[in-house]
């Protein structure tokens, strides 16, 4: 790219922004709501493994599960803190 705005980067960044960590008690909740568009949605979906990779690596002392798709407003995954 020569320094013209990509509008589907510019969309997958706002969806990115909007990722809730939930922390309650001992145990974390990692909220990836869904974009309203399908493209998008499919690009953040394939970033669902880095975004996985990065909350582990970010929080050593948490065992996260894998993300789950819930109905079709988010991905979710919880973690549970290590004894």
């Amino acid at each position: 790219m020569t320094g013209e705005r990509n509008p589907e980067i510019r969309v997958l960044n706002k969806a990115i922004a909007k990722i809730i960590i939930d922390v309650r008690g001992d145990k974390l909740f990692v909220i990836v709501p869904v974009p309203r568009d399908h493209l998008t949605s499919e690009a953040l979906e394939a970033l669902l493994p880095a975004i996985h990779k990065f909350i582990s690596n970010e929080n050593e002392n948490y065992r996260f599960s894998s993300f789950e798709r819930h109905a079709n407003h988010c991905w979710h995954c919880q973690a549970n803190y290590k004894n």
